[in-house]
Order: structure tokens, then C-alpha cells, then sequence
């Protein structure tokens, strides 16, 4: 969990990264809740995300994106946002993706992008025991929801996506989903972290 929202601002033309590799040993568990990732309109950002379990461990993270100054009215009419992610069982690949938001495309106002909706979210949960439990428990979660989402059960792992048209009805739906996949993935209650109340 970070302490506050990460800020992509306009660049003048120029590319802005942030590359974050995870590598969990044996058995270990770890969350990966980062607060929501904000591109100012003309910024120009490219992330990467990369997750290396060894055998037994287990990973629950999300990301979440909100495109434009959506309390000032800003909307991200030109700039892109650029990124992967990718997670690894013993090197093996598990699940890997990009994304391409170019600022003012037809993507995101595409039924087949982001159907209008300035907020995006992926969750990903990766175990040793996933199975289509989690994917049942993360689609009830997502039943209540406020916006379009969505949970698939790949081989070793669960990813859920969702949109929305503010950060706060996002993150209250990945906190739905967290809340009823954690005790399935890292086998522990659903207790959200203290930063959350500072």
C-alpha cells in the first residue's frame, strides 16, 4: 500500500517511467496494493510491473489508473499512458499484457476499451491453490459493483478488471474483491492496512 496517489504529469513530449520487479522466495506472500496512478493530460508515462513467484508463494496486487484531473474536469485529451505487466511462477511465464492509452484515442471511448469510463483497474491473485473458487468469490464481489467488471481464472492465477467513472467507486470495488479473494489466496482475513486511516 503507498502512502498517496502517483502523479504523472504533463512532460513536455518527454517519457516518464517507473519499472517495479517483485520476486518472492519460497513460500513467501505478498500485496502489492499501490494507491490509484493519476496521468495529468499530456503526460506521457510508461510502467512496468513485473512478478517472479518461486514454487509455493503467492501474490495479490492490483493497479489502478485514473485518467485525467476528474475533480479539477480534466480529461486526458493527448499524451499516453504505457504499460505492462507480467507475473512468473519458477520462471515461467503465467500471464503477461500490455496496455496502450494514447490521450484523446478511440480506445477510450470504445465499448471495447474504456467505454467512456476515465478509471480502470486490473487485480491479479497468483497461489498454489488457485482454482475457479476465487473466480466465483471475486464475481460475487463484483455483482454489487457500480461499473462494468469482470474475473477470469487463468492456470495459477486470477485476474479481475474493472472501470469506473471516479477513484473512489474503484477502489471500494477492488477492496470488495480483495476482501473476499485474500482469505482464499494468502489464507488470512481480510484486514485492511492501517495507512489506510492516515
Amino acid at each position: 500500500m503507498t502512502p498517496g496517489a502517483a502523479k504523472w504529469y504533463k512532460a513536455a513530449g518527454r517519457a516518464a517511467g517507473q519499472q517495479v520487479e517483485l520476486r518472492l522466495g519460497s513460500g513467501a506472500a505478498l500485496e502489492w496494493l499501490p494507491q490509484e496512478a493519476i496521468a495529468f493530460d499530456g503526460a506521457r508515462a510508461h510502467q512496468v510491473l513485473a512478478v517472479d513467484l518461486a514454487a509455493g508463494a503467492a501474490f495479490l496486487g492490483w493497479d489502478l489508473w485514473c485518467l485525467g484531473r476528474l475533480a479539477s474536469g480534466e480529461r486526458f485529451r493527448s499524451g499516453l499512458v504505457s504499460q505492462r505487466c507480467e507475473v512468473r511462477r519458477e520462471g515461467r511465464l503465467l500471464w503477461r499484457e500490455g496496455l496502450e492509452l494514447e490521450g484523446g484515442g478511440r480506445l477510450l471511448a470504445s465499448p471495447l476499451g474504456l467505454a467512456g469510463r476515465p478509471v480502470c483497474a486490473a487485480l491479479v491473485a497468483a497461489g498454489p491453490g488457485a482454482g475457479p473458487e476465487w473466480a466465483e468469490a471475486a464475481r460475487a464481489a463484483l455483482a454489487s459493483s457500480d461499473g462494468p467488471g469482470g474475473a477470469t481464472m487463468l492456470p495459477g492465477l486470477l485476474l479481475v478488471r474493472c472501470l469506473g467513472d471516479s477513484t473512489e467507486v474503484v477502489r471500494r470495488v477492488l477492496t470488495r474483491v480483495w476482501a473476499a479473494v485474500r482469505p482464499l489466496a494468502l489464507g488470512r482475513h481480510a484486514q485492511p492496512p492501517r495507512i489506510r486511516n492516515t
